[in-house]
């Protein structure tokens, strides 16, 4: 028969478990801003002959990201304001 003692529960109720640093929250908004200025910037650029129809279609696209990277924006600063602090209170 083995005499080792067993290993631990790796959970102890009552003590508090080490948690791992979170990362900051990643800021994907601007990136939705950026690909907006391309959006817009494109038919001068590449299509300088192009339909008045294919103008207004990538203007409305442009609009669309620019609006989805607002909610985006929104949702990301929601998360950072509720961020719990990365010091826990003592006790």
């Amino acid at each position: 028969m083995d005499n080792t003692p067993a290993p631990p529960p790796p959970h102890q109720p009552g003590l508090p478990q080490p948690q791992p640093p979170e990362e900051p929250p990643q800021q994907v908004a601007v990136w939705y801003f950026i690909a907006a200025t391309f959006i817009f910037v494109m038919p001068g650029l590449m299509f300088p002959d192009a339909a008045a129809w294919v103008r207004i279609l990538l203007f409305v696209a442009g609009l669309l990201v620019i609006a989805a990277g607002g909610i985006q924006f929104a949702k990301e600063i929601r998360e950072r304001r509720n961020l719990p602090p990365s010091v826990p209170p003592a006790t």
